[in-house]
C-alpha cells in the first residue's frame, strides 16, 4: 500500500523513520531576502556622521588641551558655543513653527538652562576637585578609552522611524570625560565653562543634526559637517602642526572612503536563511 506524502508536522504520526528528510524539506527556504544593495556614495554620507561625531570628540580635547596647557581663555569657547547654541534653538524653533512639529514652550526651556546652570555652578568646586588624587597619566588614558568607548557606541541616527527614543550612552560618556577632564583645569570658572562646552557640543549638537537630518534639511546638515571637520581640522593644524593633521586626516579619509568599500566587500559574505518556521512568535495571554 503507498504511504501518504511526508508532512512537515511534529505531532503528526508518519509511516516514516525518524531520521527521515523529504526532498520538499527545504522546499520553503529562502536565503538573503533581506539583504539589501548598498549604494557606495549613501555609505559615504552615512560614514560622514563617524567622521562628525569624532571630530566634536576632537574638538572637546583640543579646548581642553588649550585651556589646560596653552592657557586659553576657557570663557571665550563657551562664549562661542553658547551664541551658536542660541542661533541653532532659533532655527529650531522657526523650523518646528513652519512644520507644526510640538516643541517645548520657551519657558520650559528657560527654566531647564536655567536648573542646568545652577546645578553646574553649584557642583563646579567639587568637580574641580574630584581626582586630586589620581594622577595625570591615569587620567589622561581613561579619557583616551572613554572617547574610543564613545566613538563606538554612539547612536548613529540613519533611518529615522516613528519611534524618537535613541540611546543616552554616548551622552553620558562624554559628560564623564568632561567631568573627567574638568577636575584637572586650575580654577572653578574653568571647570564650569568647560563642562559647559562639552555638554553643548555633544549634547546638544547632536540632537540638533539629527533635527535637521529628520525635516530632510541636508543641504544644512552638509553645512555642519563642513563647518565642524574644517574648523577643527584647522585647530589641529594651529595647535598640534602639520604632523597631526596629517594623521587626522588620513584617519578620516579611512573612515570616510575606505569604510564604506569594506562594508560592500562584506556583504557577499552574508548568509541570511530564512523559513517558514523563523518568523514564528509566541503568543502570550494576559490574565
Amino acid at each position: 500500500m503507498a504511504r501518504h506524502p511526508w508532512k512537515k508536522l511534529l505531532w503528526l504520526k508518519q509511516d516514516y523513520a525518524d531520521n527521515y528528510t523529504d526532498s520538499s524539506f527545504l522546499s520553503q527556504l529562502k536565503k538573503n531576502t533581506t539583504v539589501a544593495n548598498y549604494s557606495y556614495f549613501k555609505l559615504v554620507n552615512d560614514f560622514a556622521l563617524i567622521v562628525l561625531h569624532s571630530s566634536t570628540i576632537v574638538l572637546v580635547s583640543i579646548v581642553f588641551y588649550g585651556v589646560y596647557h596653552e592657557n586659553w581663555n576657557p570663557v571665550i569657547p563657551t562664549l562661542v558655543s553658547t551664541s551658536i547654541t542660541f542661533i541653532f534653538w532659533v532655527v529650531y524653533m522657526v523650523i518646528s513653527y513652519i512644520n507644526h512639529l510640538e516643541v517645548a514652550s520657551v519657558v520650559g526651556t528657560l527654566k531647564s538652562s536655567l536648573l542646568i546652570l545652577f546645578i553646574l555652578l553649584t557642583l563646579s568646586p567639587v568637580l574641580k576637585s574630584l581626582t586630586d588624587s589620581t594622577s595625570s597619566d591615569s587620567i589622561w588614558a581613561l579619557s583616551c578609552w572613554i572617547c574610543v568607548v564613545n566613538v563606538l557606541f554612539n547612536d548613529y541616527v540613519i533611518e529615522f522611524s516613528g519611534a524618537t527614543h535613541t540611546s543616552n550612552l554616548s551622552k553620558n560618556l562624554a559628560l564623564s570625560n568632561a567631568i573627567l577632564l574638568a577636575s584637572r583645569l586650575y580654577s572653578n570658572l574653568a571647570a564650569f565653562s568647560f563642562i559647559l562646552f562639552c555638554i553643548q557640543v555633544q549634547g546638544l549638537f547632536p540632537m540638533f543634526n539629527n533635527f535637521t537630518r529628520r525635516c530632510q534639511m541636508l543641504a544644512f546638515h552638509r553645512f555642519q559637517l563642513i563647518a565642524i571637520v574644517g574648523g577643527v581640522n584647522y585647530l589641529v593644524y594651529s595647535i598640534l602642526g602639520m604632523s597631526a593633521l596629517s594623521c587626522w586626516a588620513a584617519l578620516q579619509g579611512i573612515i570616510l572612503f575606505v569604510g564604506p568599500s569594506y562594508f560592500i566587500r562584506l556583504q557577499k559574505y552574508k548568509e541570511e536563511l530564512q523559513g517558514p518556521w523563523d518568523p514564528v512568535k509566541p503568543r502570550i495571554s494576559v490574565a
